[in-house]
């Protein structure tokens, strides 16, 4: 039997590197309406049972109401820098009544209505408890510093072809998180003990964390 997924999609108010990103005007819309129209479309194509708006922000609440989106009320404290992101996390599966939790960032714009789609049928199909798009590193990684530091992925002296590399070694992205809900409320972590990692490339792996990030994804957007 098919597990039900609800998407959990979270602003806050108060961002603090980009005033107001959630909701201020982005192309000719903005980041939360642009991602509640995505995951709508999910929902209408059977891929996802429900939809909720986590957020402490009245302009948000707004928002949501006008697409017909459930809210609930961030407590002040989870929705402040102050609360651990995995209590957060953990908070966020708490009101929700659901097998599985879909977490989608409004701050990765760029994510398309087929990776959204592909990631869920993956995740449905296999025998996983997480899904997190990541992306693949085929850069020259070291580690160590004052006279000791070592490769990481491959073997000095040698010095391969970047795209002979290895292919298993990325940096989670957050732009598709799937979870189980019950192991997320024990773990309080968004990748699970058997996770899928989907790798993004291109435009896909953009989030936006500065107004640099903003302005960036703004115009890769507007090109889309």
């Amino acid at each position: 039997m098919s597990k039900s997924i609800t998407a959990v999609i979270p602003t806050r108010a108060g961002s603090e590197r980009v005033k107001q990103k959630n909701t201020k005007k982005f192309a000719d819309s903005n980041l939360l309406e642009i991602k509640m129209k995505m995951i709508k479309t999910l929902r209408e194509e059977g891929l996802i049972d429900d939809i909720i708006l986590n957020s402490n922000c009245r302009t948000s609440w707004k928002i949501a109401e006008k697409h017909g989106i459930r809210v609930h009320e961030r407590d002040e404290h989870i929705a402040s820098s102050k609360c651990d992101i995995r209590d957060y996390w953990k908070d966020a599966a708490t009101h929700i009544n659901t097998d599985t939790m879909m977490l989608a960032q409004v701050t990765s714009p760029l994510i398309s209505l087929d990776t959204y789609t592909d990631c869920i049928k993956k995740y449905k199909r296999g025998d996983y408890d997480s899904l997190m798009t990541v992306k693949t590193l085929k850069e020259y990684l070291w580690r160590g510093r004052e006279g000791a530091a070592r490769a990481q992925n491959y073997d000095w002296p040698e010095h391969p072809k970047s795209q002979d590399l290895p292919d298993d070694i990325y940096y989670l992205t957050f732009g598709v998180c799937i979870i189980d809900r019950k192991f997320l409320l024990e773990h309080g972590n968004l990748v699970g003990k058997r996770p899928l990692m989907y790798p993004l490339e291109g435009v896909e792996i953009v989030d936006i964390d500065t107004q640099e990030d903003f302005e960036l994804a703004e115009e890769l957007y507007k090109k889309a």
